[in-house]
């Protein structure tokens, strides 16, 4: 015989509405902690990852050898950030005659491995557009740590451990650099959110 979940998320009484608006609150909130810090020590680089990651991304983009040559890390990322490198690669271009962010050519941009010293570029902003990538993937943890905890304890469980991790110290700030834990924690957690709703609807079919 199978045990039942802790928690059936329907539970009778509760607003729907007020807590569809606190949960957009909390991720808005968690989304700007994160966000925020995306410009923090530009153009130079505080955190061993960033050149092996969204260094990597940009190199295999302006030398269009999609090959990142380093394997130690997971290269899912690096791909992400390269895709997020092209479409801030137009933005540059398109941005005005005399504008510090100007890029009129793949061959304006250097970053490490072209130059010797890994922990600078010629454009911070592709740092900055990756880094906010990551406080995505950062927030979306907040909203998959909800849901889970949602499922299994309902909902002030699953307000009190989003909101624990909206604001913890270390979450952010590594929501807030281009490394690969926090992507891969959204990851993780996506399959464990995917596995208890499908746990869940097999379990109501099956009644």
């Amino acid at each position: 015989m199978s045990a039942a979940l802790p928690h059936d998320p329907a539970t009778p009484g509760q607003s729907p509405r007020r807590e569809r608006l606190l949960l957009v609150a909390l991720l808005l909130v968690a989304l700007l902690l994160r966000a925020a810090r995306a410009g923090e020590g530009l153009p130079y680089l505080h955190h061993w990852d960033e050149p092996h990651t969204a260094g990597r991304a940009l190199r295999m983009v302006t030398s269009g050898d999609f090959n990142p040559h380093w394997f130690h890390y997971g290269t899912a990322t690096m791909y992400m950030n390269a895709a997020v490198d092209v479409l801030h690669y137009f933005w540059l271009c398109g941005q005005p005659e005399g504008a510090p962010a100007l890029a009129r050519s793949l061959a304006d941009i250097h970053t490490w491995p072209d130059d010797n010293w890994r922990y600078s570029i010629s454009h911070p902003s592709f740092y900055a557009w990756n880094r906010l990538l990551t406080a995505l993937f950062g927030t979306g943890t907040v909203l998959l740590t909800w849901h889970i905890a949602r499922v299994l304890l309902g909902p002030l469980a699953a307000f009190l451990a989003a909101g624990l991790l909206a604001a913890l110290p270390v979450h952010v700030a590594h929501s807030a650099l281009v490394p690969t834990d926090v992507p891969v924690g959204c990851c993780v957690l996506t399959v464990i959110a995917a596995t208890l709703d499908f746990v869940r609807s097999s379990r109501t079919s099956s009644r």
